[in-house]
């Protein structure tokens, strides 16, 4: 390989990155996205967060004074006000009185426009509660409902107490009992906590890694053939061809469209996180008291610092990037071998059946199904298959450090290699006139001295 087919691949890297940046198109998308970004989670998360706080304000507060008890089941007589004693801070200030019947509770109730009546009787599967309010109850609908979530959820244990347990053999039967799995006679198995989330995990983000990458390829990769075969349509390509070698026009072209989409990325990502900043300042203004839901979200990711560490989240967005450029680069071979625009969509096809040879690949080796920490080794060192699967890997932590840089490097050859020989394959074409070539044209063209 000569040094001087690389000669003047940064002044193409500068160039063409500089007219990508400058493009209107470009600058006109960049700035909608992430306008919308930033907007989107800044608009949007202090309504959500002022609603969820009414709604918490109204279920931590009740106007329920009073609660007439009818009780017609056969079980013990109990006094109901225990209920205060159950931790709910809630509905910890209700005064339970007993009573006869119904009626004699209804008459009761009319008294007070914050009472309710509650009937228990017997029915053919155990027990039910019945909640009543008479004309003069103005208690709201949201505070009933609260009211038979919490006596739903309590039923069982008034059941204990009627039954006429003692409390000391009550107090037994609820103490919380720990157990060890053993493998034979050996040490006991300890459960990983964070399995049940790496197996969800597992399941998710080899899709969200492919669907990120054919997204990116739906918007760059045919800007990729554009670029490349862009001379050829301007009749400029003989001049270039003796001012640049068509390895590093290959090359400067290619990694400054990629710079560009990486830069536009960013772009969006630091909006999509300056909008969420904004928006968590804006909810605390209009209510400092409230408690952000985004924020307990956001906390409760500390329980999976196991899995998202930064140096993998780091490897993880560079494996990404590679396979980008790895795609990209099928896709400047592909802008290589065509003459004409009219033969693009032959050339984008070739990364496309790539990608769904790829796919069907993990599909069938059972690795799209969820089990990633037990796919074959050889997966994450083909670049193709390692696009798919590997970041995800990255960042459960199924592999090591040794095994990361491994397939980092070995894309790294292949991306070059194909930029190479889409290098090569540019200048062969040059004077090539007639349809897109077939494989073995390609192959020849290749193999002649």
């Amino acid at each position: 390989m000569n040094r001087q087919e690389f000669k003047g691949l940064g002044k193409i890297f500068s160039f063409t990155l500089a007219r990508q940046l400058r493009a209107k198109g470009f600058v006109t998308t960049t700035l909608i996205f992430a306008i919308i970004c930033f907007l989107l989670p800044a608009i949007i998360l202090p309504i959500f967060e002022s609603s969820n706080a009414e709604e918490q304000e109204f279920a931590s507060t009740t106007t329920i004074e009073e609660i007439y008890v009818v009780d017609n089941t056969e079980t013990n007589e109990i006094d109901f006000n225990l209920l205060n004693q159950l931790g709910n801070e809630t509905f910890s200030a209700i005064n339970y009185i007993a009573c006869p019947s119904v009626e004699d509770a209804a008459a009761k109730a009319e008294e007070s426009e914050k009472a309710l009546v509650l009937a228990l009787d017997p029915s053919t599967y155990g027990y039910k509660a019945t909640l009543l309010s008479t004309e003069t109850t103005d208690i709201e609908d949201y505070e009933k409902d609260a009211f038979q979530s919490f006596l739903k959820a309590n039923m069982q244990t008034i059941m204990i107490y009627k039954s006429g347990i003692l409390y000391e053999a009550l107090a037994e039967m609820t103490l919380p009992v720990n157990t060890i799995v053993y493998q034979g006679s050996e040490a006991p198995v300890e459960a990983d906590p964070l399995e049940s989330v790496k197996e969800v995990l597992s399941a998710i983000l080899p899709y969200l890694n492919m669907m990120i990458l054919y997204f990116l390829l739906l918007f760059y990769g045919q800007n990729i053939a554009n670029i490349v075969i862009m001379e050829k349509t301007s009749k400029l390509m003989d001049t270039f061809l003796v001012c640049v070698k068509p390895t590093a026009m290959i090359f400067g072209k290619v990694l400054a469209t990629i710079t560009a989409c990486v830069l536009q990325l960013l772009a969006w990502i630091v909006s999509l996180l300056l909008g969420f900043g904004a928006g968590i300042f804006l909810a605390k203004q209009v209510n400092p008291g409230i408690d952000l839901v985004t924020l307990t979200v956001l906390n409760s990711l500390s329980s999976v610092a196991g899995i998202f560490s930064l140096e993998g989240i780091l490897l993880a967005v560079l494996m990404i990037i590679l396979s980008f450029a790895l795609y990209c680069s099928l896709a400047a071979m592909g802008g290589s071998l065509a003459s004409k625009p009219d033969d693009l969509n032959s050339a984008t096809s070739l990364f496309t059946m790539v990608i769904l040879v790829s796919f069907f690949v993990l599909l069938y080796g059972d690795v799209m199904t969820g089990n990633i920490e037990a796919t074959l080794a050889w997966y994450d060192m083909i670049p193709f298959t390692a696009a798919m699967i590997t970041p995800s890997k990255i960042l459960l932590g199924y592999l090591t450090i040794p095994e990361i840089l491994a397939s980092l490097g070995i894309m790294t050859l292949v991306i070059f290699f194909f930029l190479y020989l889409a290098g090569k394959l540019y200048k062969l074409m040059s004077l090539y006139k007639g349809d897109f070539p077939k494989f073995h044209q390609v192959f020849k063209m290749l193999t002649e001295k």
